[in-house]
């Protein structure tokens, strides 16, 4: 996979470690559980549907902590990142796809929504069943890792 250049995001290092631990819980077994993005990336995904998976999972950090509860540093560090990983998805799937810009804004914005919507259910799952926390969520802790990996954080 393509790494993208540095950006100034070290706040976004935080900002994930803490959103994680405010959220922390171990996973209830009943939950349906997504691939992490590694394994999706083993499975044959995309470059351009890993930074949207990346993307997502920033969106779904920031809509579930709540910006006032994140504060304007932390919540503007989290946009710019989903900026950066959108734009760049886009530049990749127009060369994956051979798709026009519009399109691959499209299709991106989509991956990035259902992506979020997928975080977001399971913020809910863990919240509902262990709302201690998410810090011991595999998942979460997985792709974390990976998507500042991606971030060249």
């Amino acid at each position: 996979m393509n790494k993208l250049a540095p950006t100034p995001l070290a706040p976004l290092r935080v900002t994930l470690a803490a959103c994680l631990m405010s959220l922390s819980a171990a996973l209830p077994s009943s939950a349906q559980v997504p691939d992490t993005l590694v394994a999706e990336i083993e499975a044959g995904a995309t470059t351009s549907a890993a930074l949207g998976r990346c993307a997502g999972l920033y969106v779904s950090l920031l809509e579930w902590g709540g910006e006032a509860r994140l504060g304007d540093d932390t919540s503007n560090a989290i946009r710019d990142a989903v900026s950066t990983l959108r734009k760049a998805a886009t530049e990749i799937r127009m060369n994956e796809a051979n798709e026009k810009k519009r399109h691959a804004e499209t299709a991106i914005d989509a991956r990035v929504r259902d992506t979020a919507d997928v975080y977001l259910k399971h913020f809910t799952a863990l919240y509902t069943d262990q709302p201690e926390g998410f810090d011991q969520d595999a998942l979460l802790q997985a792709d974390a890792t990976a998507c500042q990996q991606i971030m060249g954080n």
